[in-house]
């Protein structure tokens, strides 16, 4: 059995599982990663990222599904705040002063590059065995655990033996700093809002591109070439971020602008025929996710406190894995009943009116 043998309702309760997780882990590994040391977490990332890929290879009912993506889903709390925590803190550290969004811009594109190659790759495997590109996936994390092991470096941080009660005492202080830096508003507090709308809306196209696409290609490796056209996408969206970082007012607008875009770029593929029409707004809308992503990390970094980076990071997540959760549910439900081009129209058209919602209540603020 595999990913491909699941109805669309299944796919999203796998993909739920994985948020359900984040959801629960987010905070903890985040307080982790402040308390015990960023690196730390980042290749405990990589090394739990080995277990969940190898489960996955090796999976072949519902519930191996299931306990990969939980896996996943740990790694990825493990790597998701501390990671950008410890460049941002590395960089202050070095007195770098300059725009910190070309960073991110560049560490956008340069994943979505490794994405080209191994989509293609990894496609090109599947079609000789399902299991390859898992393994290949697993050997890839190991290595890049054992990289970082050897080479990142924290000079930043004071190097002392934990103590388990001041680790607990630690991270109770960094939680309600975070929370209250959340509830004083600004940027950390409209990114969980647009965030939420995101998440709950885009799940549609993350989880039914593939066959909505598929049905329209000669055969599933191919599958790998319309991946690789969605790293491009990324990365020209990336690409185009050193244009709109004018201020935070001017970054706080185009943000939204961003969404509102996306939303209609994703109506329009649902509704679109024929289908390489639909993949052209499809691809579109990628393009605006990668000018997104790293405006909004760069957006938050320079307007958080350094010594709750990673916590701080981790609770503005929690909304988006809620959305997520929730949008994995109700897509599934919905493409099952009404097919991928009308739950695709009606995702866009919720994060239209979501983000204006959104921006009208933080107007107020």
């Amino acid at each position: 059995m595999t990913r491909g043998d699941l109805n669309l309702f299944q796919i999203g309760l796998v993909n739920f599982v994985f948020f359900a997780t984040m959801f629960l882990m987010e905070i903890p590994t985040g307080a982790f990663a402040d308390c015990f040391g960023r690196k730390t977490s980042y290749v405990l990332s990589c090394g739990i990222s080995v277990i969940a890929l190898s489960v996955y290879a090796t999976s072949h009912n519902f519930v191996g599904f299931i306990t990969a993506e939980a896996l996943g889903a740990i790694s990825a709390t493990f790597c998701s705040g501390a990671y950008q925590a410890w460049i941002v803190s590395s960089l202050d550290h070095h007195g770098y002063d300059e725009d910190k969004s070309a960073i991110f811009a560049r560490e956008s594109q340069l994943t979505r590059i490794v994405g080209i190659v191994s989509g293609v790759l990894g496609a090109q495997l599947a079609a000789i065995n399902p299991t390859y590109p898992w393994w290949l996936g697993a050997a890839g994390a190991f290595v890049t655990g054992t990289v970082a092991l050897i080479i990142m470096r924290e000079d930043y941080r004071k190097h002392e033996k934990p103590d388990i009660r001041l680790v607990v005492s630690e991270f109770t202080l960094k939680f309600r700093a975070s929370v209250q830096t959340i509830r004083q508003g600004g940027p950390i507090a409209l990114v969980m809002l647009l965030g939420i709308v995101f998440s709950l809306t885009i799940q549609a196209p993350n989880m039914q591109w593939q066959p909505h696409f598929r049905k329209n290609l000669g055969s599933d490796a191919e599958l790998g070439y319309v991946w690789a056209a969605i790293s491009i996408a990324l990365i020209l969206g990336a690409q185009l971020v050193s244009k709109l970082r004018r201020g935070p007012k001017f970054e706080r607008y185009a943000l939204i602008g961003i969404q509102l875009t996306i939303g209609l770029l994703l109506a329009f593929a649902g509704g679109s025929s024929p289908w390489i029409l639909s993949l052209g707004f499809f691809l579109l809308h990628e393009i605006g996710r990668g000018l997104f992503a790293p405006l909004r990390d760069a957006f938050v970094n320079d307007s958080i406190p350094e010594s709750e980076r990673a916590t701080l990071l981790s609770c503005g997540s929690l909304p988006s894995h809620f959305g997520a959760m929730i949008g994995l549910l109700i897509s599934g439900a919905v493409a099952l009943r009404f097919h991928v081009g009308p739950t695709w129209i009606a995702c866009g058209l919720a994060m239209i009116v979501l983000t204006l919602i959104v921006s009208r209540i933080r107007k107020h603020n």
